[in-house]
């Protein structure tokens, strides 16, 4: 049996994003199955299969190197802010990944906000921005902070009882600063037209350009 074929049945996708990492007990039932579905009348050669085990050995360390990477990058993300893909998806593969907790994102568009935090479901690590839940995998954007707190207040306060422009679902809305208020992660936001827009949302002064 080819490898490949192997692999594919062993490590399933989410959703086309990343694959799982391979543990011990995989690797060895890959091997069990690679024995098994040999030919008898035409046994694998002795170094045929040694060469076929250090291949799936190499993509075992791969794959679980990517996750360790992972959640280094994941935890380097918390508190910036990101422009990330949605999760491109059918109903059925977001229904499976409703019922494991996850509160996916759908649709074939692109997010910006600020990390909240991260997790792990199924060796595969998830970011939470603004309450939805994206795979680490469709990342695009990073955008280091390049302001610090204070001057960031002092910018939102001169925008009190402003007409803004600011991203609003998949378009741009205007309306009238009336306050400035933070979450629970301490991230700072503008209260427009009754709503609670994050800070990184806001795209200018509504009339300039």
């Amino acid at each position: 049996m080819p490898i490949s074929a192997i692999a594919a049945n062993q490590i399933p996708g989410q959703g086309g994003h990343s694959l799982q990492a391979f543990r011990e007990a995989d690797f060895l039932s890959i091997m069990l199955a690679e024995i098994t579905n040999q030919d008898p009348f035409e046994p694998t050669k002795t170094a045929e299969m040694v060469q076929n085990m250090q291949k799936l050995q190499e993509l075992a360390n791969t794959r679980f190197d990517k996750f360790r990477n992972d959640l280094r990058w994941a935890e380097d993300l918390i508190d910036k802010p990101v422009t990330i893909q949605q999760a491109a998806i059918s109903e059925f593969e977001a229904q499976a990944l409703r019922d494991k907790g996850i509160n996916v994102d759908v649709g074939f568009g692109f997010v910006q906000g600020v990390v909240d935090s991260y997790r792990v479901v199924g060796e595969q690590v998830w970011l939470t921005i603004a309450g939805k839940e994206y795979p680490i995998d469709n990342i695009q954007k990073v955008e280091p902070r390049l302001r610090d707190q204070g001057s960031l207040v002092e910018i939102a306060g001169s925008l009190i009882d402003r007409e803004v422009r600011y991203i609003d679902g998949d378009g741009i809305s205007t309306g009238r600063v009336t306050d400035i208020v933070w979450d629970g992660y301490g991230n700072m936001a503008l209260t427009i037209n009754g709503r609670n827009v994050r800070f990184e949302l806001i795209r200018g002064i509504a009339g300039q350009p």
